[in-house]
C-alpha cells in the first residue's frame, strides 16, 4: 500500500507517465551530477500539443484523454531507457535527456517525437490528426538549476507557436531578454488603456476624380511616457493575443464616434471615418452592440463610418462575417476589405460579403507601372471590383507616376504619402480646409 501511494504521488494518473515532481527530482539529481563530472550534458523538452482545445471542445473529454494517453506513448517510444518523458498538465509534457553529445543529437529526437505525433490516429471511430511545437533548452554550468532549465525549454517553446506551431526552437539568451520585456510592455499596455495614452492619427482619403477628401482613416498611436512613440507593430499583436485588444477597440470606437460628431457640427456633414479592428475584436460576441450604442448615444450618421477588415478576418468564418456585416450594413455602416490581394478570398465567398470597397494592398502599387507583375495584379483587381459594384482603393500611394497609372486604370480613391502621413486631429482638420470634402 505504501509503495503504491508513492507510485501515485509521483505519477499521472490519466498517462501512467512521471508527474512534476519526480520529473523534477530526476532533473535535479542529474545536475547534481553534473556538477562532479563537467562533461555531461542534458537536454530539457518542453512540449505543447497545438489546438488541443479544439479536439476537446468537438469530440469531448473522453477522446481528449485518449488522445493524451496515445501521446504519452509514442513520446515514450522515441527516448532511450535513461531518458524521462512526463506529464507536466494539461497537454503539456517535458521530456529529460540525459548525456547528450551535441545539439544535433537532441534535434534528431525531437524530429521523431515530431513526426511520431503528427501520424493520423482512429479514436472512437474519428480520425484526429494532431501536431506539436516543442522547446529545447540545453543545461550548461552557469544555469543548471531545473526551474531555469523548464523556464527557458517553455519560453522557446512559446516562440514555436509564434512561428505558426508544428516546430521547434532551440533557446538562447536573446529570447528570455525578450519575454522580460514583452512581460513589462503588457502591464504597460494595461495601464496605458486606463491613463489615457492612446491617440487617433487621421490618414486623409482622396477621390481620384475630385481631389477632394472622401474620408479619415484613424490609427491608433501609443504615446509611452519613456518610450515615446510606439509602433503600432509592437503592441497590437501583443494586445491581439492578451485579449486587450477588446477594450482598446471599444476606446477606438467611442473615440471615432466622437470626432465624427465633432466634425459634423463643425459643417464636415459628408466627410466619413474609416477604422480598423482585429480578428479577437471582430468575433467579440458585442462587437455590434459597442458600435450601435456609440452610434445611438452620440447621434451620429452611421454612413459616416466605415469598417475595414482584413480577408483573412473575412474569411475565417464566412457565415459569421456575412451575418454581423449584414447587421453593421442595416445600421447604416459602410464596409471595405483592406489589404485585398494578399489574403486568400474566394471569389465566390466574396461575392456574398456585403460591402462597399476593395483596398488594393501597398505591396501592388509599389513601383508602378515600371514593375509589370503589380500592373497586372493592380489592373485586375480594379477591373474585378468595378465588376462587382464595389469601389477601389489604393493604399501606399508614394510616387506621381504610380498616381497616374492609377487615375489612368480609373482607381476610385487614394491614400498615401504622397498626399500625407497620418496626423493627429489638428493637422487632419487643416487638411479638411485646405483640399475640402467631397459631396
Amino acid at each position: 500500500a505504501e509503495e503504491q501511494l508513492r507510485y501515485d504521488a509521483l505519477h499521472d494518473k490519466l498517462t501512467g507517465l512521471p508527474n512534476r515532481t519526480l520529473f523534477i527530482d530526476r532533473l535535479l539529481n542529474l545536475i547534481e551530477r553534473a556538477k562532479r563530472h563537467r562533461n555531461i550534458r542534458c537536454a530539457v523538452l518542453f512540449i505543447d500539443l497545438d489546438r488541443f482545445k479544439y479536439v476537446n471542445d468537438s469530440l469531448g473529454h473522453i477522446v481528449g484523454d485518449q488522445l493524451l494517453v496515445t501521446v504519452a506513448k509514442k513520446i515514450k517510444s522515441c527516448l532511450r531507457s535513461g531518458d524521462t518523458a512526463a506529464r507536466f498538465g494539461g497537454d503539456e509534457f517535458t521530456v529529460l535527456l540525459e548525456d547528450v553529445n551535441s545539439d544535433e543529437e537532441v534535434k534528431t529526437v525531437v524530429e521523431r517525437i515530431r513526426a511520431h505525433i503528427s501520424v493520423p490516429l482512429a479514436l472512437q471511430d474519428q480520425q484526429v490528426t494532431v501536431s506539436c511545437s516543442i522547446g529545447i533548452a540545453m543545461s550548461n554550468p552557469e544555469e543548471n538549476v531545473p526551474e531555469i532549465l523548464l523556464r527557458d525549454a517553455d519560453t522557446a517553446m512559446y516562440q514555436a507557436k509564434m512561428q505558426g506551431k508544428d516546430s521547434y526552437v532551440m533557446f538562447d539568451k536573446h529570447m528570455h531578454t525578450s519575454a522580460v520585456t514583452r512581460l513589462q510592455m503588457e502591464a504597460e499596455l494595461r495601464y496605458a488603456s486606463e491613463s489615457h495614452q492612446f491617440e487617433l492619427y487621421y490618414q486623409p482619403i482622396f477621390s481620384a476624380l475630385s481631389g477632394k477628401i472622401i474620408r479619415l482613416e484613424a490609427l491608433l498611436r501609443w504615446h509611452h511616457p519613456q518610450r515615446g512613440m510606439v509602433s503600432p507593430l509592437d503592441f497590437i499583436p501583443l494586445a491581439e493575443e492578451t485579449g486587450l485588444i477588446v477594450k482598446i477597440g471599444e476606446w477606438v470606437i467611442q473615440e471615432v464616434c466622437r470626432q465624427a460628431k465633432q466634425w459634423q457640427n463643425a459643417g464636415y456633414a459628408n466627410i466619413e471615418i474609416a477604422f480598423n479592428c482585429s480578428a479577437r475584436q471582430f468575433q467579440h460576441q458585442h462587437f455590434y452592440e459597442v458600435i450601435k450604442s456609440a452610434v445611438t448615444d452620440l447621434q451620429i450618421e452611421a454612413f459616416t463610418l466605415e469598417l475595414e477588415i482584413t480577408e483573412s478576418i473575412a474569411m475565417n468564418d464566412i457565415d459569421f462575417t456575412i451575418k454581423l456585416l449584414t447587421r453593421l450594413k442595416e445600421l447604416g455602416m459602410k464596409i471595405a476589405i483592406d489589404d485585398f490581394g494578399v489574403g486568400y478570398s474566394s471569389l465566390s465567398c466574396l461575392k456574398h460579403f456585403p460591402i462597399d470597397s476593395l483596398k488594393i494592398d501597398r505591396t501592388f502599387i509599389k513601383a508602378l507601372p515600371e514593375n509589370k507583375t503589380n500592373v497586372a495584379l493592380t489592373s485586375a483587381i480594379i477591373t474585378l471590383g468595378h465588376g462587382l459594384g464595389l469601389k477601389i482603393v489604393a493604399e501606399g500611394v508614394e510616387t506621381e507616376a504610380e498616381l497616374h497609372f492609377l487615375k489612368e486604370n480609373r482607381c476610385d480613391e487614394l491614400q498615401g504619402f504622397l498626399f500625407s502621413k497620418p496626423v493627429p486631429t489638428a493637422e487632419a482638420e487643416k487638411l479638411l480646409l485646405k483640399y475640402g470634402t467631397a459631396a
